[in-house]
């Protein structure tokens, strides 16, 4: 009985499966997001990154990444301009990782006064590092000062990661 448990084990863990985002990365039909490389130009499911991370977290549909599978999100500016839906949850055993480089985090930055930008609501197990999540303005949403106040003008989120 022991051996195959074992086995169910090996084989959930072998299903996990990382992806890649970089400035220079393609679309989800470009690209197969298995790849820390770039969009080649022409062509389509390419061995290279996704472009941007709503890619693999779209604000609609099904999520291109599952529990369990860890999404590195390389250095640059990506603007979300619609909320990223929630991270799929992992497993205690397999967390579902969204990560940027330790040495050049990526930045998030929020626009069009969207909620979040980053959604953890109902997700468990899952980690979330070396990312800088900002809307990159100094607005006030709902401020009385007009002079301080967000508007449609302006970059602005009202909130970074939704728990």
């Amino acid at each position: 009985m022991l051996a195959p448990l074992g086995l169910i084990a090996w084989s959930s863990a072998q299903a996990a499966t990382t992806y890649y985002v970089r400035t220079d990365g393609g679309t989800a039909s470009q690209c197969t997001g298995r790849a820390n490389a770039p969009y080649p130009g022409s062509g389509s499911a390419q061995a290279c990154a996704w472009n941007h991370p709503s890619v693999a977290l779209p604000a609609s549909g099904s999520p291109r990444i599952a529990g369990g599978d860890t999404l590195l999100i390389g250095g640059g500016s990506y603007s979300i301009g619609s909320s990223l839906q929630a991270v799929p949850s992992g497993a205690s055993t397999a967390r579902t990782r969204i990560l940027g480089n330790a040495g050049t985090p990526p930045r998030l930055i929020g626009k069009n006064g969207i909620s979040h930008i980053l959604s953890l609501k109902g997700s468990s197990h899952v980690e979330v590092g070396n990312l800088e999540i900002t809307d990159g303005s100094d607005c006030v949403y709902a401020h009385s000062v007009s002079s301080v106040a967000c508007t449609s003008a302006t970059p602005w989120a009202r909130g970074g990661i939704y728990a």
